[in-house]
């Protein structure tokens, strides 16, 4: 149970379903992998692989287009990582996951 609560979010209504990008980053070709964590019911990190960081305006439509595919207004904060990003412990790559407590 604990994945599958690990792998939603959470509104800060308490409404949780599980959040799709597929779409979401076809017009940012320079981001090869991407994984979004929520921090709180306010604010989720976009954790962003790219060969450089995006500028100011690519972060700006970026995450306007992410808090439309959420469908609420989160503070989107975006890490860079030059390299894959870490898989779980047992080898799985989750694209979202929700530090909340449960």
């Amino acid at each position: 149970m604990l994945g599958k609560i690990r792998n939603l979010v959470t509104l800060p209504s308490g409404k949780r379903f599980r959040p799709r990008f597929i779409d979401e980053f076809k017009e940012f070709p320079m981001v090869r992998q991407y994984q979004m964590i929520q921090r709180t019911q306010q604010d989720i990190e976009a954790r962003l692989v790219v060969d450089t960081p995006l500028s100011a305006e690519h972060e700006s439509r970026l995450r306007t287009v992410l808090q439309r595919a959420i469908g609420y207004p989160f503070h989107i904060s975006f890490i860079y990582f030059s390299d894959d990003l870490p898989r779980g412990p047992r080898g799985k790559f989750e694209e979202f996951v929700s530090r909340l407590p449960a």
